[in-house]
C-alpha cells in the first residue's frame, strides 16, 4: 500500500480537506464559521484587528480557511465585496521586513496572471510601482520580459541590507503603503479582510515587528486584520524579545480590538469522519477512549489515526482460532492503539509501560472501556487488577513462553509488538 494511501484521514488544510470538511460539517463548527462571518460583515467603515484564540492543534487554520472560502463564495451574491487574504506568518519567519512579503501575499492573490506562470512571475501594475521606486535601481535589474518582474527577486533585492535601509528609511513608504491598499480596495472590492496565522510559532523579533508594521502601516478604515493565535504561547515569544516581567497581554490589546475564543471541535463527529466510530469493535473504543483520555487535539486525532493506519489494517480479516492468535490479537487492538498513544502523550509514561514498570495504562483503559471480560476468561467477580497484571508481567516483563488467560505469548512478543507500534512489522500495511 502506498505511503499517500494511510495519509486520506490527514487534517492538513489543503482546498480539497477544506471544501470536504465544510460540505459534511466533520469539525461541527459549521454554525460558528457563519456566525463569524456575520462578525466581519458588521464590521463596516472602521479598521479592526481581531484575536482568534485557540491552542495549537485546535483547527485555527482550518477555521480561518474555511472563513475565507466563504467570503470568496458570497461575493458573487453580496452587494458588499471583500478581499480575503490569507497570511502564514510562520512561513514567511525570516529577516525581511514583513511589510514585503505582505504586499507579496497580496500581489499574488489578486493578480490571475500569476496564477497561470509557472516561474511566479506577475505582470507590473500600478500597485507595485512605488515600490519599484523605492528600491531604486537595483530594482530594474530582476525586470525580465517587458511588462513582468519576478517578485521572488525582488524581494531579494529588499533582503539586501543597504537596499533595505534606504526603503525603510524612506518616509513615502508609509504612504506607498496606504496608496496600494486604498488602490486595491478601489479596484477590487470594498473590505479587505486579513488572515494571519501561525505568528505565535515566530521567531520573537519577526512576531513584533509584523505586529507593529500592521499597526503603523495599514491603518485603513477598509481593513479587518484576523490573527488567529494561541495567546498564551504568543505571550511566551513576547516575553522572550522584552523580558520575562514584560506585561504581554497589556501589549496586545493595544493591537487587537477584541478577542474570540475559537469553539471547541465536534470530536466524536471528527473521529467518525476519519472512521473511528463509536460502536462496540474493540479497536474503535480502545483508541476513542485513549483519544478522551488523553486529550488529542483535532491534529493529534489526525496524526494518530495515521499511525495507527500505518501499524495494521485493523478490518483485514485475521484468525483467532488458536491461543496465538488471541495473544496476536490483544497485542494488536488493545497494546498497540496504547502504546502509540503514550508515545504522543507523554514519553516518560510510554517508556514505563513498554519496559514493564507500570502497567496502569493498561488496566485504566480495559476497565474505562468495559473490554475487560472479552480478554480474561474467569468470572467477573475476581480481581481484575492482578490478573490483568498477570499478562502485562508475561508481555513485559517475564518476556517468556506462557499461556495465559487462553493468549498464548512467546520469547519474541515484546519485540513483535514494538515493530508493529513502529510500522516495521511485515504486517504494517506500508509494507505491503
Amino acid at each position: 500500500m502506498e505511503y499517500s494511501e494511510l495519509t486520506g484521514s490527514d487534517l492538513s488544510p489543503t482546498p480539497e480537506n477544506i471544501e470536504k470538511t465544510f460540505n459534511e460539517d466533520s469539525i461541527g463548527r459549521n454554525n460558528e464559521v457563519y456566525s463569524f462571518i456575520k462578525i466581519l460583515r458588521k464590521i463596516q467603515n472602521d479598521s479592526c484587528v481581531i484575536a482568534l484564540d485557540g491552542s495549537w492543534g485546535s483547527g485555527k487554520t482550518f477555521f480561518v480557511k474555511q472563513a475565507q472560502s466563504l467570503l470568496e463564495k458570497e461575493n458573487s451574491k453580496s452587494d458588499v465585496k471583500f478581499i480575503p487574504i490569507y497570511y502564514d506568518a510562520w512561513e514567511n519567519d525570516d529577516e525581511i521586513d514583513p511589510i514585503l512579503s505582505i504586499v507579496y501575499e497580496i500581489v499574488t492573490k489578486i493578480n490571475s496572471s500569476f496564477k497561470n506562470l509557472s516561474d511566479k512571475t506577475v505582470k507590473i501594475t500600478s500597485f507595485l510601482a512605488p515600490w519599484i521606486d523605492l528600491a531604486g535601481n537595483t530594482a530594474l535589474g530582476v525586470i525580465g520580459i517587458p511588462g513582468f518582474f519576478k517578485i521572488e527577486k525582488l524581494l531579494d533585492v529588499f533582503k539586501e541590507d543597504e537596499t533595505l535601509k534606504n526603503v525603510k528609511s524612506n518616509v513615502t513608504l508609509k504612504d506607498s503603503v496606504k496608496s496600494f491598499i486604498n488602490s486595491l480596495i478601489q479596484k477590487q472590492g470594498d473590505r479587505l479582510i486579513f488572515f494571519i496565522d501561525e505568528l505565535d510559532r515566530c521567531k520573537p523579533s519577526y512576531a513584533v515587528k509584523l505586529l507593529e508594521r500592521i499597526k503603523h502601516y495599514f491603518d485603513n478604515k477598509n481593513c479587518t486584520f484576523i490573527f488567529s493565535i494561541d495567546i498564551v504561547q504568543l505571550q511566551s515569544v513576547l516575553k522572550q524579545y522584552y523580558g520575562s516581567d514584560f506585561d504581554a497581554l497589556r501589549y496586545l490589546d493595544r493591537f487587537f480590538d477584541f478577542r474570540i475564543s475559537l469553539p471547541d471541535a465536534d470530536i466524536e463527529k471528527y473521529c467518525q469522519s476519519i472512521g473511528l466510530k463509536n460502536d462496540s469493535d474493540t479497536y474503535n473504543k480502545i483508541s476513542l477512549a485513549l483519544i478522551k483520555k488523553y486529550n488529542f487535539t483535532l491534529r493529534e486525532i489526525s496524526r494518530y489515526n495515521r499511525m495507527l493506519k500505518m501499524a495494521f489494517n485493523p478490518y483485514k480479516k485475521y484468525s483467532y482460532g488458536f491461543p496465538e492468535d488471541k495473544a496476536n490479537s490483544f497485542c494488536r487492538y488493545v497494546v498497540t492503539p496504547i502504546v502509540i498513544a503514550l508515545k504522543m502523550h507523554n514519553s516518560k509514561i510510554y517508556f514505563d509501560f513498554i519496559n514493564g514498570k507500570n502497567f496502569n495504562p493498561l488496566l485504566e483503559i480495559l476497565m474505562e472501556t468495559n473490554l475487560v471480560n472479552r480478554y480474561l476468561e474467569k468470572s467477573s467477580n475476581e480481581d481484575y487488577r492482578s490478573r490483568i497484571g498477570e499478562i502485562y508481567n508475561v508481555l513485559f516483563v517475564k518476556q517468556n513462553y506462557e499461556l495465559i488467560e487462553g493468549m498464548q505469548f512467546y520469547y519474541s512478543s515484546r519485540n513483535e509488538l514494538l515493530k508493529l507500534t513502529n510500522f516495521l512489522s511485515k504486517i504494517s500495511p506500508i509494507m505491503e
